[in-house]
């Protein structure tokens, strides 16, 4: 009888340990993405094929718990065109929870999409000149991706940066 139960208590003892282990592994079900915003952008460099922005994003973690995150991608778009591509730092960095972390990016703006965007903006005349910074960051050891976006008025985000611009 006690062999029996040392034998159900051995069985059971890997199942326990896989179970906790999951726990860690595994997002909380109402996990949210970061909350995202600009917070200073520079010209760094441009040649003859691209202009590369080097900018920080705020990023804000709505959640009670840190977020481990990795592989941080960007999109810039106007009008609904997608105009700049961006990548975050190598490596993995945590937000704190209900903190923020700013993090150093480069976005890339090709010349050829940087003429066709003045065009589009140039013949929008019913004055809502939108923008949309959309992007994605994968989430802890499993690598799950959180999709992050963020919409506004382009004449907004150029007052900001370019205060000459308003």
């Amino acid at each position: 009888m006690m062999r029996r139960q040392a034998l159900r208590a051995s069985a059971l003892g890997p199942w326990i340990m896989l179970s906790a282990g999951c726990a860690t592994v595994l997002p909380p079900s109402d996990l949210k993405a970061p909350e995202i915003s600009l917070n200073d952008l520079s010209v760094g460099r441009f040649d003859l094929k691209e202009m590369v922005f080097d900018l920080k994003l705020d990023l804000k973690n709505p959640n009670a718990v840190a977020l481990p995150l990795s592989n941080l991608r960007l999109e810039l778009a106007l009008l609904g065109v997608p105009v700049a591509f961006g990548q975050g730092p190598t490596g993995s960095f945590t937000i704190p929870p209900q903190g923020s972390s700013m993090v150093p990016m480069k976005l890339s703006v090709p010349f050829g999409k940087i003429t066709d965007s003045m065009r589009s903006l140039r013949q929008n005349s019913s004055g809502d000149q939108l923008y949309q910074l959309k992007g994605s960051v994968a989430w802890g050891p499993l690598a799950l991706p959180l999709s992050f976006e963020r919409k506004g008025n382009i004449r907004e985000l150029l007052a900001r940066f370019l205060p000459q611009a308003r």
